[in-house]
């Protein structure tokens, strides 16, 4: 057997005796897969929640805890030498535990909050992020991310205007504030906007896809292809 999957579980499964599973995707908490810890071939997980013994998991490479509370990264889990792809339903924050003194091959890291100046020096434990959605409270520096192509940040800082970002950036999702810097990321294609925004000549040289509220059009667009107006109602799609 290689795919295990279940959902509404009422009472404990015990999966140790399918150890050639590689991939487990259950709607439960792991508390209910008894054994999990044994299955060393595991390479893609899906739970509600952040097993113990997931690190125990050398093979894994895609973890996701569907959950709605607040999912802690220990420093066994930050280090897992194979593992590539962490997401969460609601936020990550690092353990106190966590080492910044190491990296990790992850490629792809969703809903991570930095509020201290430890959680950006773990971030940057991961500079081969390809994916990364965060949020922020404090001022950030994600130039070090050369390989970053799509983020999705949530700034809670109204006036910071700190933010760093990576050049190669092709992809933008931005919450919370405006920041000038962004009109001259040369490489960004798709950004996604919501706030009252006002362009500049020569900016957004490559943008081809734009979404973003009525009253923030502008007309400093010039690769643009489709454009995506959400400010009430069914969003209206534009093509050029």
């Amino acid at each position: 057997m290689r795919s295990l999957f279940g959902r509404d579980m009422m009472l404990p499964l015990y999966v140790r005796d399918v150890r050639s599973v590689r991939v487990l995707q259950f709607d439960c908490r792991s508390t209910y897969l008894t054994g999990i810890e044994f299955l060393v071939s595991l390479k893609y997980l899906v739970v509600r929640d952040l097993p113990p013994s997931v690190s125990g998991l050398v093979n894994l490479e895609y973890l996701h805890a569907d959950t709605g509370e607040t999912v802690c990264l220990s420093s066994s889990v930050m280090t897992m030498k194979k593992l590539r792809y962490i997401c969460v339903g609601s936020e990550a924050i690092y353990d106190e535990d966590c080492n910044s003194s190491h990296t990790n091959n992850l490629e792809f890291l969703s809903r991570v909050v930095i509020k201290e100046p430890k959680d950006e020096d773990m971030l940057k434990c991961s500079p081969h992020l390809r994916k990364l959605k965060l949020s922020t409270y404090r001022h950030v520096d994600l130039s070090f991310l050369a390989q970053l192509g799509s983020l999705n940040i949530r700034i809670y800082d109204l006036g910071m205007q700190g933010i760093i970002f990576p050049s190669n950036i092709k992809k933008l999702t931005l919450f919370g504030t405006s920041l000038t810097i962004i009109g001259i990321l040369e490489n960004l294609e798709v950004l996604k906007l919501r706030f009252r925004w006002d362009t500049s000549y020569n900016e957004f040289q490559k943008v081809k896809f734009l979404k973003m509220e009525v009253e923030n059009l502008s007309e400093h667009f010039p690769a643009l292809e489709q454009l995506v107006l959400s400010d009430c109602g069914p969003p209206a799609i534009y093509s050029f």
